[in-house]
């Protein structure tokens, strides 16, 4: 038999209490509200318990996957599964950062690494960019091609792009330059 993972999603700040501990209470709570009603169905099923702790950007409005706030509830809940003695769903490699940066990369190792001292069960959003979100060039070609409000500013160039080479006191390439170049299986 297949185990039910069950695995409510508060968000401290809009939908749970903004205190670590009022928003780990309130997703218990929910967990194991999920757990009686599984069990009532059928006593003895396995459950996957579990919860989303993530914290409302008051700034943006958006659900910030790697808070501090995020990182302390998430390890009190894992804490609290291995305490009622059920598997546990967690995350791990989830990152706030819109590119693959030293952001990214620190946050995804943190959290990976979080979830592998806590000895969480399942790790679920492995390689989430901008907590499961589009980056801001998806958004601004995706309201572009829509005809909706004028597009956000571009996102700073990729590391390795044009521009960012030639910014960086390097000869500018001929596509920085604004001169065609030709590329493999292109005729220039």
């Amino acid at each position: 038999m297949l185990p039910v993972i069950y695995s409510p999603a508060p968000l401290a700040g809009g939908t749970a209490p903004i205190t670590v501990a009022g928003h780990v209470a309130q997703g218990l709570a929910e967990s194991l509200f999920g757990l009686v009603l599984h069990q009532a169905r059928r006593a003895g099923s396995p459950f996957v318990i579990g919860m989303g702790p993530a914290v409302l950007d008051m700034a943006t409005a958006q659900s910030s996957y790697n808070a501090p706030e995020y990182l302390q509830a998430y390890a009190c809940f894992v804490e609290m599964a291995r305490w009622l003695d059920l598997p546990n769903w967690g995350y791990g490699g989830t990152t706030d950062s819109q590119l693959v940066d030293a952001q990214a990369g620190m946050e995804v190792a943190e959290l990976t690494l979080l979830s592998m001292l806590l000895g969480s069960n399942l790790n679920h959003d492995v390689g989430y960019l901008l907590g499961g979100g589009l980056p801001r060039r998806a958004r601004a070609g995706r309201r572009k091609a829509s005809g909706g409000p004028p597009a956000e500013p571009a996102a700073p160039p990729l590391p390795d792009s044009p521009a960012c080479r030639a910014g960086a006191g390097a000869a500018p390439t001929a596509a920085a330059s604004g001169r065609a170049r030709s590329r493999p299986g292109r005729v220039p």
